[in-house]
């Protein structure tokens, strides 16, 4: 009887050995700490996240306030050489808010939302507080890449269009080869940001976190600044009210005008000093007939 039961133990054990294992693995990738720089690599041909549907924890501090989308919060954090991003929950324990400084811990799966990595976060803890990342000074050219996603950044360029969707507005910046937007996020139930203080051909400077919106693979364009607001976004030189071809017509205009009455002017007073010298010279013949 002791024997059998031993038996039965043993048959129990390595029945539930593979659960056992399985709960292992999970743990283990749970607990797999990885950098921002490498929740940020790329790899294959459709430049998906490297370390994508798998479960990691990361650390970094948070750069600015969450950006608001209808049915998720996007958070912002670096950990002193690169960035990343944490996919959060509307509402619940997770959601926040985080204050800029606050170091957090986040645990969970490693997703793409339309080109850009996130941390779809499970666990999230504050674990210190920090001085808050300062913005990087950037050129266009260097955010057209995945090198700063996830960064707070700075950089400026001219304004060449506008436009507005359900999800929030754009301002679009010439990029290298590819166009350059700015976007400013619309929470659920927020008015349209109102771009009243920006005018096309306006030169801007801008500051916000470097994101990627891609709808489609390949993952290596679609390049874009998050905005948190309007008011992060600088005019540094102004467009005239006025375009500058109608202000050269204008200028053109007015000097052909005036060059038409200067030689309108000019012709009359040769004509008046022609007929003073005739007016003269026939008094001057009545003169000579009255002498004689």
């Amino acid at each position: 009887m002791a024997a059998g039961a031993v038996a039965s133990r043993v048959r129990r054990w390595v029945a539930g050995l593979p659960l056992l294992v399985a709960l292992a693995a999970t743990t283990t990738l749970a607990q797999q700490h990885i950098t921002l720089w490498q929740l940020e690599t790329r790899s294959g041909p459709e430049y998906t996240a490297t370390y994508q549907s798998q479960r990691v924890t990361v650390r970094g501090v948070v750069a600015v306030p969450l950006f608001r989308f209808p049915g998720y919060n996007l958070q912002a954090i670096q950990d002193g050489r690169n960035g990343g991003v944490l996919q959060l929950p509307l509402t619940g324990p997770l959601a926040g808010p985080y204050a800029p400084g606050d170091e957090l811990e986040a645990a969970g799966t490693v997703g793409m939302r339309y080109g850009l990595t996130v941390l779809v976060a499970e666990r999230i803890g504050v674990v210190a507080h920090r001085a808050p990342p300062i913005p990087k000074e950037l050129q266009i050219r260097d955010l057209q890449s995945t090198v700063h996603l996830g960064e707070l950044v700075r950089t400026q360029g001219t304004v060449t269009d506008m436009a507005w969707n359900s999800g929030g507005t754009m301002i679009i910046l010439p990029g290298n080869g590819d166009r350059f937007q700015l976007f400013i996020p619309r929470a659920p139930g927020q008015a349209r940001t109102n771009l009243d203080s920006i005018r096309k051909g306006d030169t801007v400077r801008v500051t916000g976190v470097a994101a990627q919106y891609t709808p489609m693979p390949p993952y290596n364009n679609g390049f874009e600044i998050m905005v948190a607001d309007v008011n992060d976004i600088v005019p540094l030189q102004r467009q005239p009210t006025v375009p500058q071809p109608v202000i050269m017509g204008s200028i053109a205009g007015i000097l052909l005008v005036s060059f038409s009455l200067w030689s309108r002017e000019r012709r009359l007073r040769a004509q008046r000093r022609r007929l003073r010298r005739t007016y003269k010279l026939g008094e001057e013949i009545l003169g000579a007939s009255s002498a004689e």
